[in-house]
């Protein structure tokens, strides 16, 4: 029974009339009253409980006798309990491409459905990648492989008759530091500017850095080095012959590092004497 609601508790009754019919309820008489509305005609008796509260949870008994004998019959009746969670689900972290999973354990009267839902809109089906199950009490999503669109809250919804609760938890999805664009060697004038670019991806924070024979590059008066909307520049002022060889360019984060190289190539001034006679 649900909590505020009416219930009706009715018997059919055999035998010779006239009958006497006595309700009760944990062993003790009830008679009508705002509570209660016993009724009994003919071969039908029933008692209304009104208003329904915990105090109304036990075992019923109807007693209906006439002049050669008697019978009982009994009812016990509970109260439907809403559904609540007794661990609910955790924010997690994750590297993308790693499995993860969401549970949470609940209580309350059965049947309890569950419903699984992403941003609070979109609801999670059972698929390939999605694997949803619901055994003793204990509710379980799981994310074969992640992607970086899996990140996002997540919301557990559980219902009864009685009612219905939800709790929400985010998944993270952290991408590892990787070179998308990497820089094109180069062949440069003695004398002229050479700018190397690369382009990345990855979850922040992201940790560059530009090299050369194995030294780490600053900017000065020399270099000019930028890291804006995730495209690192090296710009090599005035370029000079000691400046050609191999620049190495790295990238990391938390989860992740990549790198590559790029070389640079300085050619020399091309001149050409002519001498003229008059």
């Amino acid at each position: 029974m649900l909590r505020g609601t009416e219930v009706s508790l009715e018997c059919e009754i055999s035998g010779t009339p006239p009958f006497d019919v006595t309700w009760y309820k944990d062993k003790r008489q009830i008679r009508s009253s705002k509570k209660y509305k016993v009724t009994a005609k003919n071969y039908h008796t029933s008692i209304r409980i009104l208003n329904v509260e915990v105090a109304d949870v036990g075992e019923y008994q109807c007693k209906a006798q006439n002049d050669v004998g008697s019978d009982t019959c009994f009812c016990t009746m509970k109260l439907k309990e809403p559904p609540k969670f007794v661990t609910k689900i955790n924010s997690v972290t994750v590297v993308v491409g790693e499995p993860v999973e969401f549970q949470a354990r609940v209580e309350g009267s059965q049947p309890i459905s569950v419903q699984w839902l992403k941003d609070k809109e979109e609801i999670i089906r059972e698929s390939e990648n999605t694997k949803i199950t619901f055994m003793e009490n204990i509710a379980t999503l799981q994310l074969v492989h992640t992607e970086t669109s899996s990140a996002g809250k997540y919301i557990c919804q559980i219902r009864n008759d009685a009612g219905s609760r939800e709790c929400m938890a985010t998944l993270t999805i952290l991408e590892p530091a990787v070179i998308v664009e990497k820089a094109e060697p180069m062949r440069v004038t003695i004398g002229d500017a050479c700018t190397l670019e690369c382009k990345v991806a990855g979850t922040p924070e992201l940790s560059t850095g530009w090299f050369k024979d194995g030294k780490e590059l600053t900017s000065s008066q020399k270099y000019r080095i930028t890291f804006v909307n995730k495209v690192s520049t090296l710009k090599i002022m005035d370029t000079e012959k000691e400046d050609g060889g191999l620049y190495t360019f790295a990238v990391q984060n938390d989860v992740g590092k990549s790198s590559c190289t790029a070389s640079v190539e300085v050619l020399g001034w091309l001149c050409s004497l002519s001498s003229i006679f008059y």
